[in-house]
C-alpha cells in the first residue's frame, strides 16, 4: 500500500511496473495465499502422525517459498520504480529531492519513505529466509530447538521494521495517499516531535 500511494503521491503512475490500482490486490493476494498455505501446513503439523507432520512441514515450506517469490517481485517493482523516477523525475519528486540535498536526511519526504521501505523489505526477506530454513531443518533442527534464533531472526527483525516505519511514518509525507490530503499540522508536528 505504501508503494502504491507513494507512486500516486509523486504523480508517477506511468513509471510503475505494476498498475497502482492492481498493486495492493496482487501483493496482498499473494500474501494471503501464502498465509493460508502456512496455516494449513501448521494445522497438519499439530497431528501426531509423523507422515502428516512432514507433509505439513512441506506445505508450510511451499507457503514460505510463495511468500518469498511475491515479496521478491515487490522489491523488484519498488527498485525499478526508484530507478525510473531517478531517470524521469516528476516535478513533485524533483522538488522534494532538492529539499533532501539542502536539509539532509532528517527531512521527511518520498526518498526517506522509499529508504524505509527498502530497510523494512530487507528485514522481512531475511525473516522469510530464516523461516524457510527453520522448516527445512525439521523439528529436531538447531533452529527449532533453540529459541534464541527466533528472538533474533524473527522478533528482533520485526521490531526493527516497526520502529523504522514509525520513525519514517509514510502518513506524515503521503497524507491519505489517495487525494493528496496531508495530515493536519498538529498531528504532523506531534509525529515529527516523537521521531526526531
Amino acid at each position: 500500500m505504501v508503494l502504491g500511494r507513494l507512486i500516486t503521491y509523486l504523480q508517477a503512475e506511468s513509471l510503475s511496473l505494476v498498475r497502482v490500482s492492481w498493486m495492493t490486490k496482487i501483493f496482498v493476494a499473494g500474501d494471503v495465499f501464502s498465509f493460508f498455505m502456512q496455516s494449513a501446513g501448521g494445522g497438519m503439523m499439530a497431528i501426531k502422525d509423523t507422515n502428516m507432520r512432514n507433509t505439513g512441514s512441506n506445505i508450510v515450506t511451499g507457503g514460505l517459498v510463495i511468500q518469498l517469490l511475491f515479496f521478491g517481485f515487490f522489491v523488484i517493482t519498488a527498485g525499478l520504480f526508484h530507478f525510473r523516477i531517478n531517470r524521469q523525475p516528476t516535478s513533485k519528486s524533483h522538488t522534494e529531492r532538492e529539499s533532501t540535498r539542502t536539509q539532509g536526511w532528517k527531512q521527511r519526504n518520498w526518498i526517506t519513505v522509499l529508504l524505509a521501505l527498502y530497510i523494512v523489505s530487507i528485514l522481512i526477506l531475511v525473516r522469510c529466509i530464516f523461516r524457510l530454513v527453520e522448516y527445512r531443518d525439521g523439528f529436531n533442527g538447531p533452529i527449532m530447538t533453540n529459541e534464541v534464533y527466533m528472538y533474533i531472526f524473527d522478533a528482533l527483525l520485526m521490531f526493527i521494521a516497526m520502529v523504522v516505519m514509525n520513525v519514517y511514518h509514510p502518513a506524515v509525507i503521503l497524507g491519505d495517499g489517495k487525494s493528496g490530503r496531508v495530515l493536519n499540522s498538529a498531528y504532523s508536528d506531534e509525529v515529527q516531535m516523537y521521531t526526531t
